[in-house]
């Protein structure tokens, strides 16, 4: 579901992006008063497309993001319920949010329609404001999350440091949802809408692909990896420092048994083993085994 999740939110993105171009072709960036009632019409249709799209695809992102965690980090019991939180809180936002923006206008075409006398609309600065804050909130959220459960794993510091800024580069994500939400209140001061609208759009862009970025970079090693030329045995000893961080896995528990071999009894035409002992070994930290789409567990 996690890819799944991800090929939707990235198929997603294609799409916003496309209508956003088609907006800037149709009066986006170009002060109202310079924009023919013509192209004002179209400009309505599109912008009323983009954003019903928002929350559909900030959700898809996000929630392929949070699947992720909920499979890196599973074991924690906190973090997995903090996670499937997180994703039922979103739901009962956007998906009554996104029924909200289809119907903002009654007619519906009331939305676009320049010359529309008749109709009643909801406030479209609320919508978006509320986009903004719902998103800069999880946003956030989302980037401090698995911060105290990294640097709780029994591991290396450098270890810790290395994972905890791979999954840190969700901070720029973080940075473009605050751009939005300032470019939003600034549109709420204005009446040139076709002008202040497309750097909303712009960074919503942004924010959504760095989430896709985001969400693929745990599994980037993991790829790299298993595309490369294979390990000589001279490269093999040395101490990997790639990142796995699809799945963590419970150390390798290795049972090493001591034999000894005694002189046969009477009756007995050979030699016996007889064990003796038996104990647990727990692999070292710095040689434990990583699967090759994921972090290991540690327990």
């Amino acid at each position: 579901m996690r890819k799944d999740a991800c090929v939707v939110a990235w198929l997603g993105s294609l799409v916003y992006s496309g209508v956003t171009l088609s907006l800037n072709q149709h009066g986006a960036g170009i002060h109202q008063w310079n924009v023919p009632v013509t192209e004002m019409k179209m400009f309505g249709e599109l912008n009323y497309v983009a954003q019903i799209l928002f929350g559909p695809q900030v959700f898809t992102t996000k929630l392929a993001i949070l699947l992720h965690l909920s499979r890196v980090f599973g074991v924690n019991i906190k973090m997995l319920w903090t996670v499937r939180a997180l994703i039922f809180l979103m739901a009962v936002y956007y998906i009554p949010a996104t029924a909200v923006k289809i119907f903002i206008c009654w007619p519906v075409a009331s939305f676009w329609d320049p010359l529309a006398n008749e109709g009643t609309c909801l406030d479209e600065f609320s919508i978006l404001f509320a986009d903004c804050i719902i998103s800069v909130v999880s946003d956030f959220t989302i980037l401090l999350l698995p911060i105290p459960v990294i640097w709780g794993l029994q591991t290396r510091t450098m270890r810790k440091i290395g994972i905890s800024a791979i999954f840190g580069a969700g901070i720029l994500a973080c940075s473009a949802s605050v751009m939005r939400l300032y470019e939003t209140i600034h549109l709420s001061r204005t009446q040139d809408t076709t002008y202040d609208l497309l750097p909303i759009l712009l960074w919503s862009i942004v924010e959504i692909d760095i989430g896709i970025v985001c969400g693929c970079l745990p599994i980037v090693p993991s790829f790299i990896k298993k595309f490369s030329k294979a390990p000589t045995s001279k490269d093999s000893s040395k101490k990997s420092t790639v990142y796995q961080l699809d799945r963590i896995c419970v150390p390798k528990r290795n049972i090493e048994d001591s034999t000894i071999r005694t002189q046969a009894g009477p009756g007995e035409s050979s030699e016996r083993l007889t064990a003796v002992q038996s104990k647990t070994v727990q692999d070292d930290q710095g040689n434990s085994k990583w699967h090759d789409d994921g972090i290991m567990k540690m327990v």
